[in-house]
């Protein structure tokens, strides 16, 4: 059953074919009403009714996976913002912050966190946000755990009654709306930023100053983990400048981060390099030799693989010789043991936007350009492209032959692969689906292809 349900989350046309060849039952298929619509008119489908569909008041409708064979499929139609857009590893769930009221119990129209089943269409509402006299940002930094079943955020309201003095503290909730849990207690004055799931969501990573354990005495920006069930802070990291970013493999294993230190001796230069460590603080090395320059922090936007043997991240350093002399911002690359560098993007103007998905086996990097890369964005809109680790063959997700024929927009936002990169979890305003209308936010599945 696992396999199906990971099936009708990342392929629906997969089950199609296997239906026409006898391979499934339609018993089998009926866990996703969205694929008996697919089969039914061989064409469309997935979420077209919100009321067969369970997505709750208010929360539109869509196509799923399908549309014309190649266009991609309306998931929710939210009717206004989102940001802090993520996608299970195993195409599961998808989580968002909006303030939209996609079940009718948010009516003052507040920042929630959602949550969405990918496969059944199911809306539910995490946050129960009531304080309509702040206009403070409630809730961000948010990340899902590979599994779909945990969503993790840093909020200063005392949302469990553990948290009395407003602190940026992490809290952990189930996707499915179960209670929330406050898992960390920092002290007055800490800031917790860019927290990560790893381990199946058994361990969470995270950026703090404050000297949790001990060892950080400093008060530099370092990274910390912390069990999901709010026991063993532990500090990875031991610099002596701030760490502003860096990932965590998903293995749990491995954290990759951005410094200008010289801890092993090898970046004299105080360079911006990329290091990494093992999560139980042993096994530094460097990953980078950037020779340095006029900007040194100069190294952004990084994603490291499941495993933690590659990265891609986004420079506007020529760091191969020859591939960037114009200094642009472009994609790179690496194994992390500081091999096979690899330039992804031939940028040759400041077309770059600051968003960027590695897919969790490493095979795929996806990214946001204003460029026209590939002869089908013309207007120069935002639109995403991706590519195979080794930069062979860029290509723009959304184009002619994978939008609906009407459509003459490739504007996107927020994106995600999931974990093998055969589909990406976006948001845009244009409508990519036939049944998709309107100029209000929209979440899309859309199939690498």
């Amino acid at each position: 059953m696992k396999q199906i349900l990971s099936l009708i989350a990342t392929d629906a046309i997969v089950w199609k074919k296997l239906y026409e060849k006898g391979i499934v039952s339609m018993k089998s298929i009926l866990v996703a009403p969205s694929l008996v619509a697919l089969i039914a008119c061989g064409s469309g489908g997935g979420f077209n009714d919100v009321s067969d569909n369970n997505f709750g008041a208010g929360s539109g409708t869509g196509t799923g996976i399908g549309g014309n064979g190649n266009e991609p499929g309306l998931v929710l139609d939210i009717g206004d913002g989102v940001r802090e857009l993520r996608y299970a590893g195993d195409g599961s769930f998808g989580v968002f912050v909006t303030n939209a009221d996609l079940t009718g119990n948010n009516p003052n129209q507040l920042d929630q966190i959602y949550s969405v089943n990918l496969s059944s269409g199911t809306v539910t509402q995490i946050t129960q946000n009531a304080d309509t006299e702040s206009s403070a940002i409630k809730y961000r930094s948010l990340d899902i755990s590979e599994n779909g079943q945990s969503v993790i955020f840093v909020s200063s309201d005392d949302i469990t009654g553990d948290n009395p003095s407003n602190l940026q503290n992490i809290f952990i909730a189930s996707t499915s709306g179960s209670s929330v849990t406050q898992i960390t207690d920092v002290p007055a004055g800490g800031y917790t930023s860019d927290i990560k799931f790893a381990d199946q969501g058994n361990l969470i990573s995270f950026i703090s100053e404050s000297d949790l354990t001990g060892d950080n005495s400093g008060n530099y920006m370092q990274v910390f983990t912390v069990d999901a069930d709010g026991s063993n802070i532990f500090q990875v990291t031991s610099t002596s400048t701030n760490i502003t970013l860096y990932d965590i493999s998903d293995d749990g294993l491995w954290v990759v981060y951005r410094s200008t230190d010289d801890p092993l001796e090898s970046n004299s230069d105080g360079g911006s390099e990329l290091f990494k460590i093992g999560t139980d603080g042993a096994n530094l090395s460097q990953v980078t030799d950037i020779p340095a320059s006029d900007t040194p922090i100069n190294l952004n936007k990084l994603e490291v693989s499941d495993d933690g043997s590659t990265a891609a991240f986004i420079t506007s350093l020529e760091l191969i010789s020859g591939g960037n002399a114009g200094g642009f911002t472009q994609v790179y690359t690496i194994n992390t043991d500081g091999s096979n560098l690899a330039q992804i993007s031939n940028l040759q103007s400041d077309h770059f936007e600051n968003h960027l998905s590695l897919s969790g086996d490493g095979q795929y990097v996806a990214f946001l350009s204003r460029g026209d890369i590939t002869g089908d964005n013309p207007n120069g809109q935002d639109t995403i492209f991706w590519a195979s680790f080794d930069g062979v063959n860029v290509v723009q997700l959304l184009r002619t032959d994978t939008v609906n024929a009407s459509e003459t927009s490739r504007d996107t936002g927020e994106f995600v692969f999931n974990n093998n990169g055969s589909t990406v979890f976006f948001e845009s305003d244009e409508n990519y689906a036939a049944d998709a209308a309107g100029g209000e936010d929209k979440l899309y599945l859309a199939s690498r292809q």
